[in-house]
């Protein structure tokens, strides 16, 4: 029995929502994550190789995980760099697993307290569609993590209360309708309830998403956590990304060292969708036109981004007029 015939049969077994765990070595295994709804079910595909796994072993080694959270591997530890088809790779359910191997935390995105559907955001739909706020307890549950870090300072409550503060308060008074998610029925309430008041603590200093993770990095990196997770709206998440990445590279930043996962709630901004974000990416392709090279609209856009606030409103419009002159 080849390698190749090994991964077919391992992946035939595999049926949504099913999540092949390895009882060893996380590191000298693979993880085959099936996400529970449609709109997920590209995360893995095709199933990756074995990685120094016997194939004529590898169905013991492997368990069915059901898990409910979404996670996605962004960077691993320091360690694994080097390590063959480390990457891409959803993270497996610690359920079964050795729970020394890794210090868990999170950092839930904050949320403008005056957004448009603030609540819908941050909490959700119940039964199915997790907020920021369920989805946190959900992921810390199923990891076991050590710290759940509620963001930020950038916004304030009428009574005063800043963003984190405001966003904690509001989940510890909702701590008896978790149960009103389908996904965390899995869990007892007290147990979820007990989870969030040990774990789940508010950061009010920083003012914008870099500083939010950087204040982030350091609180994991002071309770020892090696493997962190980002939560937070599809429709933020990809700036989250892009925030810690920068901030990870960070020679002068706070010093983290563990891997870096991402983890989508399942509320958006209001009215929008994930497929509503625009990522302009700078010029890379070989086959561009490189006579745009010296007008990149990466950098054009992130100036517009600095139009003071009283000229922004003539800016849009005056944009809009030039983009229909070209019927778009």
């Amino acid at each position: 029995m080849d390698k190749s015939s090994s991964t077919a049969s391992l992946a035939s077994l595999c049926e949504p929502p099913v999540e092949w765990v390895s009882s060893a070595d996380t590191t000298a295994s693979w993880d085959v994550f099936m996400p529970e709804t449609p709109s997920r079910a590209g995360c893995v595909s095709p199933p990756p190789t074995l990685v120094d796994t016997d194939p004529a072993t590898a169905r013991d080694q492997f368990q069915p995980r059901r898990r409910h959270s979404v996670t996605v591997l962004l960077r691993p530890t320091a360690a694994q760099l080097d390590l063959p088809n480390i990457l891409p790779r959803p993270f497996p359910c610690r359920e079964g697993l050795n729970k020394t191997a890794h210090v868990s935390g999170l950092l839930v995105h904050g949320c403008h307290l005056q957004a448009d559907g603030w609540q819908e955001i941050v909490w959700g739909h119940p039964p199915a569609r997790l907020g920021r706020l369920p989805q946190a307890v959900l992921l810390a549950q199923e990891e076991d993590a050590k710290v759940v870090v509620l963001g930020t300072g950038a916004s304030q409550a009428s009574d005063g209360r800043l963003e984190g503060q405001f966003t904690l308060d509001f989940l510890l008074e909702r701590l008896p309708k978790l149960h009103d998610f389908s996904a965390l029925q899995r869990y007892e309430l007290k147990d979820l309830q007990a989870r969030v008041r040990r774990t789940f603590t508010a950061e009010q200093r920083s003012q914008n998403t870099m500083q939010e993770v950087k204040a982030a990095f350091r609180i994991w990196t002071a309770h020892g956590v090696t493997r962190g997770f980002l939560v937070s709206s599809p429709t933020h998440l990809p700036r989250c990304l892009a925030c810690a990445c920068e901030a990870y590279a960070d020679a002068n930043g706070p010093i983290f060292s563990g891997e870096l996962l991402a983890s989508p709630s399942e509320t958006c901004y209001e009215g929008f969708e994930a497929r509503d974000v625009v990522v302009v990416e700078p010029p890379h392709r070989g086959d561009r036109d490189k006579a745009l090279d010296e007008l990149p609209l990466h950098t054009m856009i992130r100036r517009s981004l600095k139009i003071p606030p009283e000229h922004k409103v003539a800016f849009h419009r005056e944009f809009d007029r030039l983009v229909s002159q070209f019927d778009v």
